[in-house]
């Protein structure tokens, strides 16, 4: 005996095609030396002005030194200079959760949040 619809028993009417749903991802856009970035806001701590850096001896020139945020020694990276820049001029310092580790950024603009897919 067969389905109220006509169908032959213990079959079903094939399913419609799973459509990918667009995964949307909040980014933080970041611009140095040039050159824009984006970075997942999940990552961001925050954004601030900048602090005093301590110089390190013998780190690459990327490497600005340590600066103290939040009563913890963060490293400081000059983003410009690690994309390649000769010199990159720094305004904001955009402070990054990796992990349990914290590293600071420090950047020519914070452009803003956007949403990407």
């Amino acid at each position: 005996m067969g389905s109220a619809r006509g169908e032959p028993e213990g079959t079903r009417p094939a399913a419609a095609p799973e459509r990918a749903t667009p995964t949307v991802q909040r980014v933080l856009l970041l611009a140095s030396g040039g050159r824009r970035i984006a970075v997942p806001v999940g990552q961001v701590a925050e954004v601030f002005r900048p602090l005093p850096v301590r110089p390190l001896a013998g780190t690459p020139d990327w490497l600005d030194g340590v600066a103290v945020v939040r009563g913890q020694a963060t490293p400081v990276v000059r983003l410009g200079v690690l994309l390649g820049a000769a010199d990159a001029t720094v305004s904001r310092f955009v402070s990054l959760k990796l992990g349990a580790r914290t590293v600071v950024l420090g950047v020519a603009e914070v452009i803003g949040v956007r949403a990407i897919d």
